[in-house]
């Protein structure tokens, strides 16, 4: 009997051994790590000269070196390329770099915010039946204030996340949408209370693409998918709370457009300002 077909990944050669150089690695050292990585020195460089390997090793070599397995299989750069203007193919090829897409964001994107939601609630003994009893409009506002509540506690112990983000900014601006009522807002469409929007949604709303940190807003899971790519929208940089900033966002939300490319000036296409020396994702944008 035939041995069965391992399914097998693509992998950008260009970003792997840029990456091995940032982390001051080498194959032989990601073959030394065998307990981590689980493949010798020959199978990674037999996979690398062929251009694809089996997701597991992507996912353990990306975990080790501490980036995002799209990162080294070249999603990011296969996002950019299909645009069609040239400018803003550069601009957001400058985005492209290793530590802007750590780990941590492909460990987050596996947990959805049903999930996380609906775990919190079990944990405190509230089914989410129980939940759904609430009138949409208060389910709305439960999620507003358990957002808020969960971050208050965090900002006490941490000034910032492990990306670098300001954690009292984050709590400032989830407080200023409690009891929020927009119906373009993320929570509104979550509770079937809200409202399309032409303007800024090009694909359906699909919640579990959406997924959750402890309550942040955070990166927008589209960062983790392959997805058409699309000029940066008005959602794409950090915004006072408007009503048009308000229709991009989602409790997940962060430094991308919703294309699902690295994040830019929504106006101008400048690259936005760095967080801090050690940041990880590119600067946060708007939020509901």
């Amino acid at each position: 009997m035939a041995n069965k077909a391992v399914q097998k990944v693509p992998v950008n050669k260009q970003r792997f051994f840029e990456v091995l150089k940032w982390r001051n690695c080498s194959i032989r050292k990601l073959g030394e790590a065998y307990e981590q990585i689980e493949r010798t020195e020959k199978t990674i460089r037999r996979c690398l000269d062929a251009g694809e390997m089996p997701p597991d090793l992507l996912d353990r070599i990306a975990k080790y070196l501490n980036v995002h397995p799209n990162y080294l299989s070249g999603v990011y750069d296969n996002n950019v390329d299909r645009i069609e203007d040239k400018y803003l193919r550069a601009v957001f090829k400058s985005f492209i770099k290793p530590e802007k897409y750590p780990y941590l964001l492909k460990a987050k994107s596996d947990i959805g915010y049903t999930s996380y939601f609906e775990t919190l609630l079990t944990i405190n003994d509230i089914s989410i039946e129980q939940f759904n009893t609430l009138p949409p409009e208060e389910r709305v506002l439960f999620r507003q204030e358990m957002n808020v509540a969960v971050l208050s506690v965090i900002t006490k112990h941490f000034e910032t996340d492990s990306l670098g983000n300001n954690l009292q900014d984050e709590l400032s601006y989830c407080k200023s949408f409690v009891g929020d009522k927009d119906p373009f807002s993320y929570y509104a469409r979550l509770e079937g209370i809200g409202l399309p929007d032409p303007e800024f949604d090009d694909e359906p709303f699909d919640e579990k693409e959406n997924t959750c940190k402890s309550g942040f807003i955070q990166q927008q899971q589209r960062i983790n998918q392959p997805c058409r790519p699309a000029p940066p929208r008005t959602g794409a940089m950090r915004q006072p709370a408007t009503s048009a900033s308000r229709r991009t966002t989602n409790p997940t939300h962060g430094g991308t457009p919703q294309s699902g490319l690295p994040a830019a000036s929504a106006h101008t296409g400048a690259a936005a300002p760095a967080r801090s020396p050690t940041s990880c994702t590119p600067p946060a944008g708007s939020r509901t």
